[in-house]
């Protein structure tokens, strides 16, 4: 019996589940929309986050933003509003004694004195794992010489063995 009931609530809470409302068509009511995104935006949500915020889904912000180059530009203009939020938060933190916020801030503000940090050659973390005989083999289908590997242990050290036995 328990098993029935059960069923009927997840049923019960399938039909009563929201569904997205649909985006209005008329333009000044689309204009409104694009409106409340962009504050969101420049608020500092994610493009996900503002869209959920306002009713929409993703793909439509992202449709508006393909399909109007004003809509475009604002939506980059909101971006750089958020991140000069951002930094002017960062810049704070530093002031007030984060030494982490403040090198970050002085690295990226101050290149030419903290070291710029755009410059610096990627370290990579991928690693070869190629046997020493495909290692020559690779070497010489590229035509470069064969390398020498160097030990500890010495020619001088090696036995010798008389050919004479």
């Amino acid at each position: 019996m328990s098993r029935f009931i059960a069923m009927r609530k997840r049923q019960k809470l399938k039909t009563q589940r929201k569904h997205k409302k649909h985006v209005a068509r008329t333009p000044g009511e689309v204009a409104k929309y694009k409106e409340r995104f962009l504050k969101q935006l420049a608020l500092g949500c994610s493009p996900g986050a503002a869209a959920r915020v306002v009713g929409i889904a993703r793909s439509t912000a992202y449709g508006w933003k393909k399909e109007d180059q004003e809509f475009d530009a604002a939506w980059v203009d909101a971006v750089e509003t958020a991140l000069d939020l951002l930094e002017t938060k960062l810049y704070d933190s530093g002031m007030a004694g984060n030494s982490s916020d403040a090198q970050f801030i002085l690295k990226h503000r101050r290149r030419e004195v903290y070291g710029n940090v755009k410059e610096r050659p990627q370290q990579s973390n991928f690693l070869l794992n190629v046997s020493m005989e495909e290692h020559f083999k690779r070497c010489e289908r590229l035509g470069l010489p064969r390398p020498e590997i160097e030990s500890d242990y010495e020619k001088l050290d090696a036995p010798t063995y008389d050919k004479e036995e």
